[in-house]
């Protein structure tokens, strides 16, 4: 660790440090959601676009913020097992639970919205 001038950090401290990031990461989140779903009433955006880009969007900027700062840092290998590894997890753990936990109506304009046929 001398050799690459990296220093060692205590066990209690490492875990304040995770709690607290993990703690503003979820605040900030939220925050930029709530933000950005209230611009998007504001001006007359409908629920189901602010559902479809909004929120994706919130959800996806702490792996956004973990890759730019491994790539910054020189380490490629793990923004792309970052990006890869949180895609996967995205489609298999988090995907099927609103389906299971609450399956409800899903408006028919959704469904061909992207496609004209």
């Amino acid at each position: 660790l001398e050799e690459r001038g990296i220093s060692e950090v205590k066990s209690f401290q490492a875990f304040a440090y995770l709690f607290l990031g993990l703690v503003l990461l979820v605040l900030s989140a939220e925050a930029l959601v709530q933000a950005a779903s209230a611009i998007a009433e504001t001006i007359g955006v409908s629920t189901s676009i602010i559902g479809l880009t909004i929120v994706a969007l919130g959800t996806s900027l702490p792996e956004l913020a973990a890759s730019v700062t491994c790539v910054l840092k020189g380490h490629h290998d793990l923004a792309i097992g970052n990006i890869v590894g949180s895609n996967i997890l995205n489609l298999l753990v988090v995907l099927p639970f609103p389906g299971f936990l609450s399956a409800g109506y899903i408006e028919q304009e959704l469904f061909y919205r992207d496609y004209s046929f």
